[in-house]
């Protein structure tokens, strides 16, 4: 559901390589993979975005009856992307630099009506991980799941 170009930079960047535009007289634009290092700019894995969030990913807050009980974060959050209609995309490069592996979290989430982002919000923190709202280069929404940064 996402743009080829977000697509391409998300696989790309755990490999540490990006994609780079690039304005080739007479050629047009085209597109070079390139070492992250080789670089300074590359087409982003998507973009921040200001909008409302119930006007870029309403799912994300409807209500709903949960309880967790020490399930893998992996399966939590694949069943909640399901039910979302919002595709989400995992930092791997991130999250293996951080040390962070979400196949062997385990988390939790007491019974009560909420909203799936709460949820999100609250099993991601257990696994010292946090979500963002970005956008591709048309205005589909996905989630972006990477590390919280240590200061």
């Amino acid at each position: 559901d996402l743009t080829s170009g977000t697509v391409m930079a998300a696989i790309l960047r755990p490999l540490d390589l990006v994609l780079v535009p690039q304005n080739k007289s007479g050629q047009g634009l085209t597109l070079a993979i390139l070492e992250v290092r080789q670089s300074k700019e590359s087409w982003p894995i998507g973009w921040s975005t200001s909008r409302n969030i119930l006007k870029t990913a309403p799912k994300l807050m409807e209500r709903v009856e949960v309880e967790i009980q020490d399930q893998p974060l992996v399966t939590v959050v694949d069943a909640i992307s399901k039910r979302i209609n919002v595709p989400l995309l995992w930092n791997h490069h991130d999250i293996t630099r951080l040390g962070i592996d979400p196949q062997e979290i385990t988390v939790s989430f007491p019974a009560k009506r909420t909203y799936y982002k709460r949820i999100l919000d609250h099993v991601l923190a257990r696994g010292k991980l946090k979500m963002e709202i970005r956008v591709d280069e048309v205005g589909q929404p996905f989630v972006w799941i990477s590390g919280i940064q240590r200061r």
